[in-house]
Protein backbone atom coordinates (compact mmCIF):
# COMPACT_ATOMS: atom_id res chain seq x y z
CA UNK A 1 0.00 0.00 0.00
CA UNK A 2 1.40 3.38 -0.94
CA UNK A 3 2.10 6.02 1.68
CA UNK A 4 1.08 9.30 0.04
CA UNK A 5 2.62 12.62 0.97
CA UNK A 6 0.23 15.48 1.69
CA UNK A 7 0.79 19.23 1.72
CA UNK A 8 -1.17 21.41 4.14
CA UNK A 9 -1.37 25.21 4.31
CA UNK A 10 -2.66 27.34 7.18
CA UNK A 11 -3.46 30.94 6.20
CA UNK A 12 -3.00 32.95 9.39
CA UNK A 13 -3.41 36.62 10.21
CA UNK A 14 0.33 37.30 10.30
CA UNK A 15 1.89 34.38 8.44
CA UNK A 16 1.29 31.38 6.21
CA UNK A 17 2.46 27.99 7.47
CA UNK A 18 3.02 25.05 5.11
CA UNK A 19 3.95 21.46 5.92
CA UNK A 20 4.41 18.15 4.16
CA UNK A 21 3.49 14.97 6.02
CA UNK A 22 3.07 11.21 5.69
CA UNK A 23 1.84 8.46 8.00
CA UNK A 24 4.63 6.46 9.64
CA UNK A 25 4.52 2.70 10.25
CA UNK A 26 2.61 3.25 13.49
CA UNK A 27 -0.06 5.31 11.76
CA UNK A 28 1.13 8.59 13.32
CA UNK A 29 1.40 11.85 11.41
CA UNK A 30 5.06 12.32 10.50
CA UNK A 31 5.94 15.85 9.39
CA UNK A 32 8.78 15.91 6.89
CA UNK A 33 9.10 19.66 6.35
CA UNK A 34 7.65 22.89 7.73
CA UNK A 35 8.05 26.48 6.57
CA UNK A 36 6.37 29.82 7.14
CA UNK A 37 6.32 33.21 5.46
CA UNK A 38 4.88 36.55 6.66
CA UNK A 39 1.45 37.49 5.34
CA UNK A 40 -0.80 40.50 5.93
CA UNK A 41 -3.44 39.62 3.36
CA UNK A 42 -5.79 37.73 5.69
CA UNK A 43 -8.36 39.64 7.75
CA UNK A 44 -10.64 37.85 10.21
CA UNK A 45 -10.07 34.52 8.50
CA UNK A 46 -10.86 35.79 5.01
CA UNK A 47 -8.67 36.66 2.02
CA UNK A 48 -8.47 40.44 1.61
CA UNK A 49 -5.28 40.90 -0.44
CA UNK A 50 -5.05 38.05 -2.94
CA UNK A 51 -1.62 39.02 -4.23
CA UNK A 52 -0.08 39.16 -0.76
CA UNK A 53 -1.61 35.83 0.25
CA UNK A 54 -0.60 34.15 -3.01
CA UNK A 55 3.02 35.27 -2.61
CA UNK A 56 3.09 34.06 0.99
CA UNK A 57 1.71 30.65 0.01
CA UNK A 58 4.19 30.29 -2.83
CA UNK A 59 7.17 31.19 -0.63
CA UNK A 60 6.17 28.87 2.23
CA UNK A 61 5.27 25.94 -0.01
CA UNK A 62 8.33 26.54 -2.16
CA UNK A 63 10.60 25.98 0.83
CA UNK A 64 8.75 22.79 1.75
CA UNK A 65 8.89 21.52 -1.83
CA UNK A 66 12.62 22.16 -1.98
CA UNK A 67 13.23 20.12 1.16
CA UNK A 68 11.13 17.09 0.17
CA UNK A 69 12.03 17.40 -3.53
CA UNK A 70 8.43 17.12 -4.69
CA UNK A 71 6.03 19.60 -6.26
CA UNK A 72 2.87 20.27 -4.21
CA UNK A 73 0.34 19.77 -6.97
CA UNK A 74 -2.56 19.31 -4.53
CA UNK A 75 -2.98 21.15 -1.24
CA UNK A 76 -5.33 20.89 1.74
CA UNK A 77 -6.22 24.29 3.19
CA UNK A 78 -8.62 25.72 5.78
CA UNK A 79 -11.39 28.27 5.39
CA UNK A 80 -12.62 30.37 8.31
CA UNK A 81 -14.26 33.64 9.17
CA UNK A 82 -17.84 34.69 9.72
CA UNK A 83 -18.96 33.07 6.46
CA UNK A 84 -18.54 29.56 7.86
CA UNK A 85 -21.75 28.35 9.52
CA UNK A 86 -23.22 25.02 10.56
CA UNK A 87 -26.66 23.53 11.05
CA UNK A 88 -28.13 20.13 11.84
CA UNK A 89 -30.43 18.16 9.55
CA UNK A 90 -32.33 14.97 10.36
CA UNK A 91 -33.38 12.31 7.87
CA UNK A 92 -34.65 8.72 7.89
CA UNK A 93 -35.18 5.76 5.57
CA UNK A 94 -37.37 2.68 6.08
CA UNK A 95 -35.60 -0.68 6.10
CA UNK A 96 -37.40 -3.09 3.77
CA UNK A 97 -38.27 -5.75 4.65
CA UNK A 98 -38.66 -4.56 8.23
CA UNK A 99 -36.17 -6.13 10.60
CA UNK A 100 -33.46 -6.95 8.09
CA UNK A 101 -29.81 -6.06 8.64
CA UNK A 102 -28.78 -2.48 7.86
CA UNK A 103 -26.40 -2.34 4.89
CA UNK A 104 -23.92 0.29 3.78
CA UNK A 105 -26.26 1.22 0.95
CA UNK A 106 -28.89 2.16 3.55
CA UNK A 107 -26.38 4.40 5.30
CA UNK A 108 -25.46 6.04 1.99
CA UNK A 109 -29.12 6.65 1.26
CA UNK A 110 -30.03 8.23 4.60
CA UNK A 111 -26.90 10.39 4.56
CA UNK A 112 -27.80 11.57 1.09
CA UNK A 113 -31.27 12.54 2.30
CA UNK A 114 -29.83 14.46 5.26
CA UNK A 115 -27.71 16.50 2.89
CA UNK A 116 -30.70 17.74 0.90
CA UNK A 117 -31.18 21.18 2.42
CA UNK A 118 -31.79 24.59 0.95
CA UNK A 119 -28.53 26.53 0.95
CA UNK A 120 -28.25 30.28 0.44
CA UNK A 121 -27.29 31.22 -3.10
CA UNK A 122 -24.00 32.75 -1.94
CA UNK A 123 -22.94 29.63 0.00
CA UNK A 124 -21.59 26.15 -0.70
CA UNK A 125 -21.78 22.98 1.37
CA UNK A 126 -18.31 22.38 2.78
CA UNK A 127 -18.79 19.34 4.99
CA UNK A 128 -21.55 16.95 5.98
CA UNK A 129 -20.65 14.89 9.05
CA UNK A 130 -23.03 12.42 10.73
CA UNK A 131 -23.44 13.36 14.38
CA UNK A 132 -25.79 10.58 15.47
CA UNK A 133 -27.50 7.44 14.15
CA UNK A 134 -30.72 5.94 15.52
CA UNK A 135 -32.25 2.55 14.83
CA UNK A 136 -35.97 2.28 15.54
CA UNK A 137 -35.66 5.38 17.72
CA UNK A 138 -32.70 4.15 19.77
CA UNK A 139 -29.31 5.82 19.54
CA UNK A 140 -26.50 3.72 18.06
CA UNK A 141 -22.91 4.06 19.20
CA UNK A 142 -20.74 3.67 16.13
CA UNK A 143 -21.83 2.60 12.67
CA UNK A 144 -25.36 1.17 12.24
CA UNK A 145 -24.29 -1.38 9.61
CA UNK A 146 -25.05 -4.92 10.79
CA UNK A 147 -27.92 -4.01 13.13
CA UNK A 148 -31.45 -5.30 12.52
CA UNK A 149 -33.89 -2.45 12.01
CA UNK A 150 -37.15 -1.22 10.57
CA UNK A 151 -36.13 2.45 10.44
CA UNK A 152 -32.73 4.13 10.18
CA UNK A 153 -32.33 7.77 11.23
CA UNK A 154 -29.38 10.15 11.11
CA UNK A 155 -28.62 13.62 12.40
CA UNK A 156 -26.01 15.25 10.19
CA UNK A 157 -24.04 18.41 10.87
CA UNK A 158 -23.86 20.48 7.69
CA UNK A 159 -21.11 23.08 7.41
CA UNK A 160 -21.45 25.85 4.83
CA UNK A 161 -19.05 28.55 3.67
CA UNK A 162 -19.60 31.64 1.56
CA UNK A 163 -18.82 30.96 -2.09
CA UNK A 164 -16.65 34.06 -2.43
CA UNK A 165 -14.41 32.87 0.41
CA UNK A 166 -13.99 29.43 -1.16
CA UNK A 167 -13.26 30.92 -4.57
CA UNK A 168 -10.72 33.33 -3.08
CA UNK A 169 -8.84 30.46 -1.44
CA UNK A 170 -8.87 28.45 -4.66
CA UNK A 171 -7.53 31.47 -6.55
CA UNK A 172 -4.62 32.19 -4.21
CA UNK A 173 -3.61 28.52 -4.28
CA UNK A 174 -3.98 28.37 -8.07
CA UNK A 175 -1.83 31.50 -8.49
CA UNK A 176 1.19 29.30 -7.83
CA UNK A 177 0.04 26.58 -10.22
CA UNK A 178 -1.37 24.39 -7.46
CA UNK A 179 -4.81 22.96 -6.74
CA UNK A 180 -6.84 23.29 -3.52
CA UNK A 181 -7.81 19.62 -3.40
CA UNK A 182 -9.61 19.83 -0.06
CA UNK A 183 -10.96 22.82 1.86
CA UNK A 184 -11.63 22.16 5.55
CA UNK A 185 -13.46 24.34 8.10
CA UNK A 186 -10.77 26.03 10.20
CA UNK A 187 -12.46 25.18 13.50
CA UNK A 188 -12.59 21.50 12.56
CA UNK A 189 -8.93 21.45 11.54
CA UNK A 190 -7.84 23.00 14.84
CA UNK A 191 -9.89 20.45 16.75
CA UNK A 192 -8.42 17.54 14.83
CA UNK A 193 -4.97 18.89 15.61
CA UNK A 194 -5.29 18.70 19.39
CA UNK A 195 -8.14 16.39 20.42
CA UNK A 196 -7.02 12.86 21.25
CA UNK A 197 -8.88 9.61 20.69
CA UNK A 198 -10.09 9.26 24.28
CA UNK A 199 -11.59 12.76 24.41
CA UNK A 200 -13.22 12.40 21.01
CA UNK A 201 -15.11 9.30 22.07
CA UNK A 202 -16.99 11.39 24.63
CA UNK A 203 -17.40 15.13 24.17
CA UNK A 204 -14.75 17.75 23.49
CA UNK A 205 -14.94 21.52 23.17
CA UNK A 206 -12.07 23.15 21.29
CA UNK A 207 -11.52 26.92 21.39
CA UNK A 208 -8.88 28.12 18.93
CA UNK A 209 -7.89 31.72 19.77
CA UNK A 210 -6.27 32.99 16.60
CA UNK A 211 -5.01 36.37 15.53
CA UNK A 212 -8.25 37.98 14.39
CA UNK A 213 -10.90 35.32 15.03
CA UNK A 214 -11.69 32.65 17.59
CA UNK A 215 -12.92 29.34 16.20
CA UNK A 216 -14.99 26.91 18.24
CA UNK A 217 -15.57 23.22 17.48
CA UNK A 218 -17.75 20.88 19.54
CA UNK A 219 -17.22 17.14 19.15
CA UNK A 220 -19.55 14.47 20.51
CA UNK A 221 -19.05 10.73 20.20
CA UNK A 222 -16.17 11.23 17.81
CA UNK A 223 -18.13 13.43 15.42
CA UNK A 224 -18.30 17.19 14.98
CA UNK A 225 -21.70 18.41 16.13
CA UNK A 226 -21.24 22.18 15.99
CA UNK A 227 -18.84 24.80 14.64
CA UNK A 228 -18.75 28.55 15.07
CA UNK A 229 -16.54 31.63 14.78
CA UNK A 230 -16.28 34.74 16.96
CA UNK A 231 -14.85 37.82 15.16
CA UNK A 232 -12.28 38.65 17.86
CA UNK A 233 -8.85 37.27 18.65
CA UNK A 234 -5.39 38.01 20.00
CA UNK A 235 -4.90 40.95 17.60
CA UNK A 236 -7.77 42.76 19.29
CA UNK A 237 -6.10 42.36 22.68
CA UNK A 238 -2.95 44.00 21.34
CA UNK A 239 -4.96 46.75 19.66
CA UNK A 240 -6.74 47.54 22.93
CA UNK A 241 -3.39 47.93 24.68
CA UNK A 242 -2.08 50.18 21.91
CA UNK A 243 -5.18 52.38 21.85
CA UNK A 244 -5.69 52.76 25.59
CA UNK A 245 -2.02 53.34 26.41
CA UNK A 246 -1.48 55.43 23.26
CA UNK A 247 1.59 53.50 22.18
CA UNK A 248 2.81 51.88 18.96
CA UNK A 249 1.29 48.51 18.03
CA UNK A 250 4.67 46.76 18.18
CA UNK A 251 5.22 48.02 21.74
CA UNK A 252 1.72 46.89 22.69
CA UNK A 253 2.47 43.42 21.32
CA UNK A 254 5.70 43.30 23.32
CA UNK A 255 3.92 44.30 26.51
CA UNK A 256 1.15 41.76 25.94
CA UNK A 257 3.44 38.82 25.23
CA UNK A 258 6.06 39.67 27.87
CA UNK A 259 3.92 41.01 30.72
CA UNK A 260 0.26 40.44 29.84
CA UNK A 261 -2.10 38.33 31.93
CA UNK A 262 -5.76 37.42 31.46
CA UNK A 263 -6.50 37.56 35.21
CA UNK A 264 -5.67 40.98 36.64
CA UNK A 265 -6.35 39.93 40.23
CA UNK A 266 -3.30 37.65 40.11
CA UNK A 267 -0.95 40.63 39.63
CA UNK A 268 0.40 42.35 42.71
CA UNK A 269 0.02 46.15 43.13
CA UNK A 270 3.79 46.64 43.31
CA UNK A 271 4.51 44.88 40.00
CA UNK A 272 5.72 47.55 37.54
CA UNK A 273 6.55 47.43 33.81
CA UNK A 274 8.29 49.94 31.58
CA UNK A 275 6.25 51.31 28.67
CA UNK A 276 7.99 52.83 25.65
CA UNK A 277 6.06 55.84 24.37
CA UNK A 278 5.68 56.86 20.73
CA UNK A 279 8.45 59.46 21.18
CA UNK A 280 10.84 56.77 22.43
CA UNK A 281 10.70 57.81 26.08
CA UNK A 282 10.04 55.14 28.70
CA UNK A 283 7.73 55.41 31.71
CA UNK A 284 6.76 53.03 34.50
CA UNK A 285 3.22 51.61 34.78
CA UNK A 286 1.53 49.20 37.12
CA UNK A 287 1.41 45.79 35.46
CA UNK A 288 -2.08 45.30 36.84
CA UNK A 289 -3.32 48.15 34.59
CA UNK A 290 -2.02 46.24 31.58
CA UNK A 291 -3.65 43.05 32.85
CA UNK A 292 -7.00 44.79 33.29
CA UNK A 293 -6.95 45.85 29.63
CA UNK A 294 -6.03 42.34 28.54
CA UNK A 295 -8.59 40.68 30.81
CA UNK A 296 -11.44 42.81 29.51
CA UNK A 297 -10.98 41.64 25.92
CA UNK A 298 -10.22 38.05 26.90
CA UNK A 299 -13.47 37.94 28.86
CA UNK A 300 -15.29 38.99 25.70
CA UNK A 301 -13.57 36.22 23.74
CA UNK A 302 -14.56 33.66 26.37
CA UNK A 303 -18.15 34.92 26.45
CA UNK A 304 -18.53 34.74 22.66
CA UNK A 305 -16.92 31.29 22.52
CA UNK A 306 -19.21 29.92 25.22
CA UNK A 307 -22.24 31.37 23.43
CA UNK A 308 -21.26 29.24 20.42
CA UNK A 309 -20.93 26.20 22.68
CA UNK A 310 -24.42 26.88 24.07
CA UNK A 311 -25.81 26.70 20.53
CA UNK A 312 -24.64 23.06 20.38
CA UNK A 313 -27.23 22.19 23.06
CA UNK A 314 -25.05 19.53 24.70
CA UNK A 315 -26.75 17.08 27.04
CA UNK A 316 -23.85 17.30 29.51
CA UNK A 317 -20.61 19.21 29.95
CA UNK A 318 -17.54 17.19 28.84
CA UNK A 319 -15.20 15.74 31.44
CA UNK A 320 -12.31 17.17 29.44
CA UNK A 321 -13.67 20.70 29.92
CA UNK A 322 -12.47 23.18 27.32
CA UNK A 323 -9.43 22.49 25.15
CA UNK A 324 -7.62 25.72 24.24
CA UNK A 325 -5.28 26.20 21.30
CA UNK A 326 -4.11 28.95 18.95
CA UNK A 327 -1.56 31.65 19.70
CA UNK A 328 -3.98 33.52 21.95
CA UNK A 329 -4.16 30.57 24.34
CA UNK A 330 -0.52 31.14 25.33
CA UNK A 331 -1.40 34.30 27.26
CA UNK A 332 -0.88 33.63 30.99
CA UNK A 333 -4.13 33.31 32.91
CA UNK A 334 -6.21 32.18 29.91
CA UNK A 335 -6.95 28.75 31.38
CA UNK A 336 -8.04 30.31 34.68
CA UNK A 337 -10.20 32.89 32.90
CA UNK A 338 -12.06 30.21 30.91
CA UNK A 339 -12.42 28.09 34.03
CA UNK A 340 -14.01 31.01 35.87
CA UNK A 341 -16.28 31.71 32.89
CA UNK A 342 -17.58 28.13 33.12
CA UNK A 343 -18.16 28.06 36.89
CA UNK A 344 -14.92 26.31 37.72
CA UNK A 345 -14.90 23.68 35.00
CA UNK A 346 -11.56 22.54 33.65
CA UNK A 347 -9.78 24.41 30.86
CA UNK A 348 -6.41 23.35 29.48
CA UNK A 349 -4.07 24.45 26.71
CA UNK A 350 -3.38 21.64 24.22
CA UNK A 351 -0.34 20.98 22.04
CA UNK A 352 -0.41 19.04 18.75
CA UNK A 353 1.57 15.79 18.71
CA UNK A 354 3.43 14.72 15.59
CA UNK A 355 6.26 12.37 14.71
CA UNK A 356 9.41 13.31 12.85
CA UNK A 357 12.07 15.93 13.35
CA UNK A 358 9.79 18.95 13.61
CA UNK A 359 8.06 18.27 16.92
CA UNK A 360 9.53 21.42 18.49
CA UNK A 361 8.24 23.64 15.68
CA UNK A 362 4.79 22.07 15.48
CA UNK A 363 4.16 20.97 19.06
CA UNK A 364 2.80 24.40 20.04
CA UNK A 365 -0.86 25.53 20.29
CA UNK A 366 -0.67 27.92 17.33
CA UNK A 367 0.14 24.99 15.00
CA UNK A 368 -3.06 23.06 15.76
CA UNK A 369 -4.77 23.99 12.49
CA UNK A 370 -2.00 22.98 10.09
CA UNK A 371 -1.45 19.68 11.94
CA UNK A 372 -5.19 18.99 11.82
CA UNK A 373 -5.24 19.71 8.10
CA UNK A 374 -2.49 17.15 7.51
CA UNK A 375 -4.33 14.60 9.62
CA UNK A 376 -7.53 15.20 7.66
CA UNK A 377 -5.73 14.83 4.32
CA UNK A 378 -3.88 11.67 5.33
CA UNK A 379 -7.19 10.02 6.24
CA UNK A 380 -8.72 11.23 2.97
CA UNK A 381 -9.01 7.76 1.47
CA UNK A 382 -10.48 6.21 4.59
CA UNK A 383 -13.49 3.99 3.99
CA UNK A 384 -15.64 6.20 6.19
CA UNK A 385 -15.86 8.71 3.35
CA UNK A 386 -19.33 8.08 2.01
CA UNK A 387 -20.41 9.32 -1.44
CA UNK A 388 -23.82 10.96 -1.42
CA UNK A 389 -24.15 11.61 -5.12
CA UNK A 390 -22.81 10.35 -8.41
CA UNK A 391 -20.01 12.91 -8.17
CA UNK A 392 -16.71 12.28 -6.41
CA UNK A 393 -15.57 15.74 -5.37
CA UNK A 394 -14.85 16.59 -1.73
CA UNK A 395 -18.06 18.60 -1.57
CA UNK A 396 -20.06 15.46 -2.36
CA UNK A 397 -18.97 13.31 0.55
CA UNK A 398 -20.21 12.67 4.05
CA UNK A 399 -17.92 11.19 6.65
CA UNK A 400 -17.58 10.09 10.22
CA UNK A 401 -14.55 11.73 11.83
CA UNK A 402 -13.58 9.07 14.37
CA UNK A 403 -10.70 7.65 12.35
CA UNK A 404 -9.12 11.08 12.15
CA UNK A 405 -8.64 11.32 15.91
CA UNK A 406 -6.68 8.10 15.92
CA UNK A 407 -4.25 9.32 13.27
CA UNK A 408 -1.69 10.66 15.72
Amino acid sequence: MSNPRVFAVDLGTTKTVAISAVLNDQGHVKVESVASFPCTGMVKGQVRDKDAVAVSIDRALGRVEAEVKERAENVVVAVGGKGVTSQRKQAFVPIVPAGRVVRRQDVHQVLGHSRQVRIAENCELLLAAPAEYRIDGNRVHGQPVGHNASRLEVTTNLVMAERQDILAIKEVIAAGGRHAETIVPEALAAGLGVVNTEASEATAIVVDIGGSVTNVAVFEGGNVCHLGTAPVGAWHVTNDVAQLLRIEFAEAERLKTSHGCAVAASIGPDDVVQVVQSDGASRPMQRRVLAEIVESRMKEIASLALAIVADAELESWPRTGIVLCGGGSLLPGTEELFSRATDGRKARTAHPRVAGGHTRDLGVPQMATVVGLAKHALAGHDEEFVPVSAQTGWQDTVRSLKSLFGAR
